[in-house]
């Protein structure tokens, strides 16, 4: 599973956390399980959503580990739109 594109998506937030996460997921090199992404209270607006969002929805399409569990509580300014693209960047159950 290629993190790229998810790491540069939380890095383009400049928040800490999604800072954080990012040098976390790239520490993990090729993940050989899946892995939790949790981004809770960090202030991600809609279009920090919608960047994540997009780049959850590219690794997807890859085959092998993705993401298992996904937090964005306490982040109100991502409005009603960026949750929904969120949940329609998740793979099908």
């Amino acid at each position: 599973m290629n993190m790229r594109v998810l790491t540069e998506a939380l890095r383009a937030t400049g928040e800490e956390v999604c800072l954080k996460e990012a040098n976390r997921l790239d520490a993990l090199g090729v993940p050989k399980r899946n892995v939790d992404l949790h981004l809770r209270r960090v202030g991600l607006d809609r279009q920090d959503a919608l960047k994540i969002a997009t780049a959850i929805d590219c690794l997807s399409d890859e085959s092998g580990p993705s993401i298992c569990s996904l937090s964005i509580s306490c982040n109100p300014d991502i409005k009603d739109k960026g949750a929904i693209d969120f949940t329609e960047s998740l793979p099908p159950l």
